[in-house]
């Protein structure tokens, strides 16, 4: 009889995985709600001794569940075939940005994808455009994106401390005091715009200028990724396409489009990668580079990695 040829395995696959940070904005809508009705509550002659403890003791709770669900990889208790096998893997996400590799390493022998994404992008993902034929190595830059309240509040607490430097600027005789007002107002000057340039939005793009685009990434210092054909590359460590993965998930209730979290794992390596929503160019090149039919790993020892 004879042998049937096996399916190859897609190059991308979905799973609904875990966002981390959810728990953390859930906690703190109900600490939000217990201050306020706590806060009623000593208006109405109640002690209001606690209080203290309870900003300090809750701020550690939240911070306790977070920290214990941001390894988790798989979020539905049910799960479906691909699933199952990832988790046979025995995979952990990181608490920092590089960790050790995943042995034994069997992601042949479970028949998993290059590529696993939350479930919920696959619509946005499948229209990533992948480069056709030879593809030369690139710098990646990832980012901490920003978020608009937190552009809003930042703001507010610079400018507000934008003033009190002012104010020791003008009103303090105290060489000192003048000294410290400068700094504060200075600190607080360049502050105003690295949050504003820190939205997704208006970094993403490479079409910004490299210096305002390297404040609003917060990455001005630092070494890049090299994507390459099949590969990505970060100092001596190597991925490659036909041997390791790449995992893709959002964070917290943030859309796709502002925030995602990358882990790039192999048996030697994971190192975990942010970036500015599906829509950040950087992304899209790396992305683009790992999913290219001519892979090229010759490349790897090229001068620009």
């Amino acid at each position: 009889m004879p042998i049937k040829d096996m399916m190859p395995t897609p190059k991308i696959g979905y799973v609904e995985l875990h966002r981390p940070g959810q728990w953390t904005i859930f906690s703190l809508f109900f600490v939000i709600i217990f201050v306020i009705i706590f806060a009623i509550s000593s208006f109405a002659s109640l002690s209001i001794s606690l209080l203290p403890c309870l900003f300090v003791i809750l701020p550690i709770i939240i911070l306790l569940i977070d920290v214990r669900s941001r390894r988790r990889v798989l979020k539905a208790k049910k799960l479906d075939e691909l699933a199952t096998q990832l988790q046979k893997l025995s995979l952990r996400w990181l608490y920092f940005k590089s960790g050790k590799g995943i042995t034994p390493w069997q992601r042949e022998e479970l028949g998993l994808p290059q590529t696993i994404a939350d479930s919920s992008m696959k619509e946005a993902v499948e229209q990533i455009c992948i480069p056709q034929g030879l593809v030369e190595p690139e710098l990646v830059r990832t980012s901490k994106p920003g978020t608009i309240l937190g552009c809003i509040f930042g703001g507010l607490f610079a400018l507000f401390f934008v003033a009190i430097g002012i104010s020791l600027i003008m009103n303090s005789r105290n060489p000192t005091m003048s000294i410290s007002g400068w700094v504060i107002t200075l600190a607080m000057l360049w502050n105003l715009p690295r949050l504003i340039l820190g939205l997704p939005i208006l970094h993403r793009s490479r079409n910004m200028p490299p210096l305002l685009r390297a404040i609003g990434r917060g990455k001005i210092i630092g070494k890049s990724f090299v994507a390459g054909p099949g590969w990505v590359k970060f100092g001596k460590d190597v991925w490659r396409c036909d041997r390791d993965m790449l995992l893709i998930r959002r964070t917290g209730y943030r859309s796709a489009s502002a925030e995602i979290e990358c882990l790039l794992v192999g048996p030697e390596k994971r190192r975990g990668l942010k970036f500015s929503g599906l829509q950040d160019d950087d992304f899209k090149i790396l992305f683009g580079a790992w999913h290219v039919d001519d892979m090229r790993f010759e490349f790897i020892e090229s001068e620009l990695s």
